[in-house]
C-alpha cells in the first residue's frame, strides 16, 4: 500500500456536496466522509490560515484503498491528530491541512467525534525563525524558500523591494517576518486552497454572484440573513509615515489628508513608521493606503444564504448585491467564507464583504451626500434602486 494514497474521485456516496478525505495514520490509506452532523470551515483572507471544524456521527465510512468497501464500527479509529485532510464542495478543493485535535465525546447516549484543523499554511505560524541578521533581503526568494521548506505552493504577485536589514529575534513567526517584507509594499498574503499568496486583492474583478434581498432578480441568489454596518471607529482623515535618521531622530516620509473629513470637522490622525528609509513616492502612497484602507472597511455586510449545489462561493472574488429594504445596490469585494452546517438550519454560506473598489471610489468621492453611502433614501423605488448601482 502506498505511503501516500492517490486522490481518488468523489464517489458521492451519500447526499452530500460536501467531501472531506483524510489519510488515516491509524488505518494507513485514505478515506471518504460524507457524513456530519455539524461542521464550520472558514475561509478568510485576514487570517493566518484556513480552519475547519466537523462533528462526525459514529457511522461507517468507505475505505477508498481497498475498492470501496465499508469497515464497520464507524469512524470511531479513523481519525488522528496531524493526519492530512483534503476538503471538497462540489468537487472544487476548498481547504488542503492537517488536524489539529481529536475530540471523542458521548453524552445522553449519543457518541460523535470532534475534529479540528487549519490548512498547510499553518506550518509558517506555528514555526518560529531560527534569530539571525539578514542583509539585503530579496523577498520573493525568501518567501519563495520559506514556504518550500514547508511543503507550501508559493505565488507571489511581481517583484517586492529589496529589504536592506531584517534582524530576527527569539520568539518572531516565519508569517510574522514575511509580513515585515511585504508591507512597505503596501501587499498582502492569503492562502488559497494550498497555495500561499503575496499580492494585492482581486477587488476590481467582475461580479460571479448576484445576491438579492427583498427584491426578484434572474439568476440571483435569495438571502437568508443580511447585516449591514457602518463603522467610522477606524477612519482616519490624516496619516503621517516616519522613518528614522541617521542620528536617530524621526523625519516624515509621506502624508495624505482626507480634505472632506477636515471640511466638516472630523479630524483623525494615525501615525506609522517604516523600516526603509528610501525617498521615493511610495511613502505618500502608502500614507493614502492607511487613509483608504479604513474608509474602505467602514462598510461592512454579512449575509447567509444556502449552500449552492454547484460550484463554490470562495474569497477574493466580487459579488452584486441588492436590497430593497436597505435600498441598496452595490458591487462587494468577498473577504471570508464560512461553510457551516448544524441541526436547525441544515447547510448554510455565510459571506462577509465590503464594497469593492469601484464602490468606494465613487462613495469616497462623494462624502456628506447621499451618493456618499451605500443606501438610498427611503422612498425609492425598485426602479431606483436598480438604476442606483455603485461600483
Amino acid at each position: 500500500m502506498s505511503s501516500v494514497p492517490i486522490i481518488q474521485k468523489n464517489q458521492k456516496q451519500y447526499d452530500t456536496n460536501l467531501l472531506f478525505k483524510v489519510w488515516s495514520s491509524k488505518l494507513g490509506g485514505s478515506y471518504e466522509c460524507h457524513r456530519f452532523r455539524e461542521y464550520s470551515i472558514d475561509l478568510d483572507l485576514e487570517t493566518d490560515t484556513q480552519a475547519f471544524d466537523f462533528v462526525f456521527k459514529n457511522v461507517n465510512y468507505v475505505d477508498q484503498s481497498n475498492g470501496g468497501g465499508n469497515y464497520h464500527g464507524g469512524y470511531i479509529s479513523l481519525f488522528a491528530m496531524f493526519d492530512k485532510v483534503e476538503i471538497y464542495l462540489n468537487d472544487v478543493p476548498i481547504i488542503r491541512g492537517r488536524i489539529d485535535e481529536v475530540k471523542y465525546v458521548w453524552e445522553a447516549g449519543d457518541s460523535y467525534i470532534h475534529v479540528t484543523g487549519r490548512c498547510v499554511g499553518a506550518a509558517l505560524v506555528d514555526n518560529n525563525c531560527l534569530p539571525t541578521t539578514l542583509q539585503n533581503i530579496k523577498p520573493n526568494a525568501y518567501i519563495q524558500e520559506r514556504c518550500g521548506e514547508y511543503g507550501i505552493s508559493c505565488k507571489i504577485d511581481g517583484q517586492l523591494s529589496l529589504v536592506k536589514e531584517r534582524i530576527i529575534g527569539v520568539g518572531e513567526t516565519e508569517i510574522s517576518v514575511i509580513n515585515d517584507m511585504i508591507k512597505s509594499d503596501n501587499l498582502r498574503y492569503w492562502m488559497d486552497y494550498d497555495t500561499f499568496n503575496v499580492g494585492k486583492w482581486n477587488d476590481t474583478a467582475s461580479p460571479q454572484y448576484t445576491f438579492t434581498c427583498g427584491a426578484q432578480v434572474n439568476g440571483g441568489i435569495p438571502i437568508l440573513s443580511l447585516e449591514l454596518t457602518e463603522d467610522g471607529s477606524e477612519v482616519y482623515s490624516e496619516s503621517i509615515v516616519y522613518g528614522s535618521t541617521s542620528d536617530g531622530s524621526d523625519k516624515v516620509l509621506g502624508t495624505y489628508k482626507n480634505d472632506a473629513m477636515i471640511s466638516h470637522g472630523v479630524k483623525r490622525r494615525v501615525t506609522l513608521s517604516n523600516t526603509n528609509n528610501d525617498d521615493t513616492s511610495k511613502y505618500k502612497a502608502n500614507a493614502e493606503d492607511d487613509v483608504r484602507y479604513g474608509f474602505d472597511n467602514c462598510h461592512g455586510l454579512i449575509i447567509t444564504v444556502k449552500t449552492p449545489k454547484k460550484g463554490a462561493i470562495k474569497p477574493n472574488t466580487c459579488a452584486v448585491v441588492i436590497d430593497y429594504l436597505t435600498r441598496m445596490h452595490a458591487v462587494f469585494f468577498i473577504k471570508s467564507v464560512t461553510y457551516q452546517k448544524d441541526l436547525t438550519n441544515g447547510s448554510t454560506t455565510k459571506i462577509t464583504m465590503v464594497p469593492n473598489k469601484a464602490a468606494n471610489d465613487a462613495m469616497y468621492g462623494a462624502q456628506f451626500s447621499l451618493a456618499g453611502g451605500l443606501t438610498g433614501k427611503g422612498k425609492m423605488t425598485m426602479e431606483e434602486v436598480m438604476k442606483s448601482r455603485k461600483g
